[in-house]
């Protein structure tokens, strides 16, 4: 008979915050503790972890099926506003699992005691299915007749309507007839209910924390040798590569820890442009960064660990050398050669921002950095093709010019020149919010000159002055 053991916290994720005060060398750096939904994830997987004492399937999401449905349909992404049986619930499948602690009791009051113990308050429950202790977590003591329709984790809209309807416990929903509900709310409510009835199939998707690629040696006799001790790092790294591409993962950032008797530890952390499994390329990042660093005294163990990883791209080899493939490779060699020897700040790309002042559109970030090798431009960011409209030169600050006070001047006068204006387009209006300080309101026209370049213009509403900001090249 199948078991499942729910673990609701109600006051997710303010009691994260609570217990990394209690707890400060549980979060980075101790003393920075802010509302983050990444680390949100990133503790409760912790959390789903310590779990895996008391049931080997442990997670935060369901997915399932209807008995009659031929498809399956993810149950742990409803509609927007629903309340998701994620990021404050935790799902143990402790089936035939509470003999070994004593029973199922003395199994549920050790789960709740390890959480009251990291600081966390819980209310857990145990039913035969994930809706029935999802229900009964978050409300305990209620027969399941008399349980509040929002037993059955529906959007706040669906809830909303059977209020109006007077419809606000199961025992009121039951007799309704099936056809006439999946007309006026979908299947969806049907298809929490027969979850909790055990009538439609629903499984946990268990949390698997990511392999951990970490290589250590202690040395026998502590030495200050610096060949031997970066041979040694080096030898190291390159076991590390080697189980990476066994699993097809490639070294996005890897640390080298160095760790001294009379001395602070030393840590290098060192960043690539693109992902990598090739130990040679690896070894030659890490030689570079180690030629610039003195040993702070006599080496007793080394320990490298892939930080952050990535799964390696699988392309179809060229036929003849040279092609987009080879350039892209040697880009990717030379920036995280250049970025390992001057360091990450000094190697920098621009980035693409979400706001309205071009002198601020743009972002200087490094090369190696995770951000740069999106893809995509996040919401709200503008696209490279709405880029390529500005010049790539920008003044910094923009400078005033003598014209002639008209919605498109004739002719402007710039460094002791005069330009004569052959067309314009536009205008492009550019406008801050009051939030920001002081308001920025200014009007662009890109101008293109009789003697053939071009320029971009703008007129600053608040003072009515024209000024150069941009030649296109």
């Amino acid at each position: 008979m199948k078991r499942i053991l729910c673990i609701h916290l109600p006051q997710w994720p303010t009691q994260r915050l609570r217990a990394a005060k209690q707890s400060p060398s549980r979060t980075s750096g101790g003393s920075s503790i802010r509302f983050d939904p990444a680390l949100d994830l990133a503790e409760l997987a912790k959390l789903a972890e310590m779990c895996a004492r008391f049931s080997p399937l442990v997670g935060w999401e369901t997915c399932g099926q209807p008995l009659a449905a031929k498809r399956a349909i993810p149950l742990n992404r409803p509609p927007a506003g629903s309340p998701s049986p994620g990021p404050d619930t935790l799902f143990l499948d402790v089936t035939g699992i509470g003999r070994l602690f004593g029973g199922e009791e003395p199994l549920r009051r050790q789960v709740e005691q390890e959480f009251v113990r990291r600081g966390y308050q819980v209310q857990a429950a145990m039913a035969g299915t994930i809706g029935a202790a999802w229900a009964a977590a978050r409300f305990p003591g209620q027969l399941a007749g008399e349980m509040p329709i929002a037993a059955l984790r529906l959007p706040d809209s669906t809830l909303a309507t059977l209020a109006h309807l007077g419809l606000e416990t199961l025992a009121q929903l039951a007799p309704l007839p099936r056809a006439s509900l999946t007309a006026r709310f979908g299947e969806l409510l049907l298809l929490r209910l027969d979850q909790l009835t055990g009538a439609a199939a629903e499984i946990i998707l268990p949390h698997r924390p990511a392999p951990r690629y970490a290589a250590e040696q202690v040395l026998e006799y502590p030495s200050s040798q610096r060949e031997f001790v970066l041979e040694a790092a080096l030898a190291l790294l390159g076991q590390l590569a080697a189980e990476l591409a066994a699993r097809q993962e490639g070294v996005v950032q890897f640390g080298c820890r160095l760790d001294c008797a009379a001395a602070a530890p030393l840590r290098l952390v060192i960043g690539l442009f693109r992902p990598s499994a090739c130990g040679e390329h690896l070894g030659g990042l890490l030689r570079m960064q180690f030629d610039q660093t003195p040993l702070p005294g006599e080496v007793g163990r080394i320990r490298v660990v892939a930080l952050l990883t990535s799964r390696l791209e699988n392309r179809q080899g060229e036929l003849f050398a040279g092609g987009d493939q080879a350039a892209a490779r040697h880009w990717a060699l030379l920036v995280d050669r250049l970025s390992s020897r001057l360091g990450a700040k000094s190697v920098l790309l621009p980035r693409l921002c979400a706001d309205p002042l071009p002198e601020r559109a743009t972002k200087q970030t490094p090369a190696t950095a995770k951000l740069i090798r999106r893809a995509a431009p996040a919401p709200g960011e503008p696209s490279a093709a709405f880029a390529l409209q500005r010049p790539l030169t920008l003044l910094h600050p923009p400078e005033e010019l003598a014209v002639i006070p008209s919605p498109t001047p004739p002719s402007f006068r710039w460094r002791g020149r005069l330009h004569s204006i052959s067309r314009s387009f536009g205008p492009e209006r550019i406008e801050t919010g009051w939030w920001r300080g002081r308001t920025v309101r200014r009007v662009y026209y890109r101008v293109e000159t009789a003697a053939g370049p071009r320029f971009w213009l703008f007129r600053q509403l608040e003072k009515e002055r024209w000024y150069l900001h941009g030649i296109y090249d």
